[in-house]
């Protein structure tokens, strides 16, 4: 369950939808703490049953929030 303060706290349910058969899809979520300050990434691809074949993640130290989900595609499509 997800919480949006902006949605007047209405909780939303978030799922993974399966992608078309013999179709790879790539999931990918990057953080920074504030916009200039440490930051993480990671991701995973899945086939169109759900099997996870291949899982990644990385910490650095600084960088911007658009710079991280930047990087964060890169290199799962880079993967891909």
């Amino acid at each position: 369950m997800f919480c949006d303060s902006s949605l007047n706290k209405v909780p939303r349910l978030v799922s993974w939808k399966h992608p078309l058969e013999n179709v790879i899809k790539l999931n990918v979520d990057g953080s920074s703490i504030g916009n200039t300050s440490l930051y993480g990434y990671g991701g995973l691809l899945k086939n169109s049953s759900g099997v996870k074949f291949l899982v990644f993640s990385k910490s650095c130290n600084f960088t911007s929030n658009i710079n991280v989900e930047l990087q964060t595609t890169s290199h799962g499509l880079h993967l891909a």
